[in-house]
């Protein structure tokens, strides 16, 4: 579903920084209403790197906006893919404009639901979990990243019914919410790597090596191998002052 100002941003977008495609942020809406924000930037190098490789893309179709003379350039969508046919379009578009020819607002302008089709939650991207993690703390995200799904309704039809009577001021509060819940989160991972900083500089390791750690227990906490995950869940039922502080500790005991 695109907000009433979609089409307006975006192609605003294309013309400031004379682009041939631009995206917006994307919003991920799980089947019981609840809003997690993407981050994706393609500005990135490394990002960039990944998904021009086709290794790695966050950005659902709706988000994206692109000149209708790419396709004379570029021609169309792969029909032999067997799957992201989208994804392999914007990447020949960024391709053959020397990888200057994209635009990334970090405004969210759509709704993305999962298929009907998909049920396997694992089909979304892993950093998802954490936010319905953090969704399934009582009163930790703003009631803006939730939508009422009653019964009998699918989750489409539940966020259009609460969008159309007002889509601007719903749309207002939405961007709020989400700015906040990700200053929010900025927050917390700078007390974090602060504290393995602390951590690592106290054994005179080199602190170049504090992002190989944070992979390493990113990958315990996605796969379960470490007593650290049930921790984390627990901890984030606590009291939101203790849960971040406790994780620090915890990082720290692995170390």
């Amino acid at each position: 579903l695109w907000v009433p100002d979609h089409l307006e941003l975006l192609s605003s977008c294309l013309d400031e920084h004379d682009t041939e495609l631009a995206y917006s942020r994307p919003l991920w809406v799980e089947p019981d209403g609840t809003i997690m924000p993407g981050t994706f930037n393609l500005n990135n190098a490394e990002t960039l790197e990944l998904f021009l490789a086709r290794k790695r893309n966050r950005i659902p179709a709706g988000c994206v906006l692109h000149r209708r003379e790419c396709f004379t350039r570029c021609g169309y969508w792969n029909e032999t893919l067997p799957s992201g046919g989208d994804w392999d379009m914007w990447a020949r578009i960024i391709e053959s404009g020397k990888q200057r020819r994209v635009a990334y607002l970090a405004i969210p302008t759509n709704l993305h639901f999962r298929a009907s089709w998909r049920r396997d939650a694992d089909v979304w991207p892993p950093e998802l979990r954490v936010w319905k993690a953090l969704h399934a703390v009582e009163g930790l995200m703003p009631s803006a990243l939730r939508i009422p799904v009653a019964t009998g309704l699918t989750e489409q039809e539940a966020a259009w019914r609460i969008m159309s009577p007002d889509g601007q001021e719903w749309t207002r509060e939405l961007r709020v919410a989400v700015d906040q819940v990700l200053d929010w989160r900025v927050c917390q991972s700078d007390e974090l790597m602060h504290e393995l900083l602390k951590r690592q500089m106290s054994v005179e390791v080199d602190p170049a090596k504090l992002f190989e750690t944070l992979g390493r227990l990113a990958a315990e906490l996605e796969f379960g191998q470490s007593p650290f995950s049930w921790k984390l869940v627990r901890w984030l039922r606590d009291t939101r002052e203790k849960a971040w502080r406790r994780i620090s500790e915890a990082a720290a005991r692995i170390l």
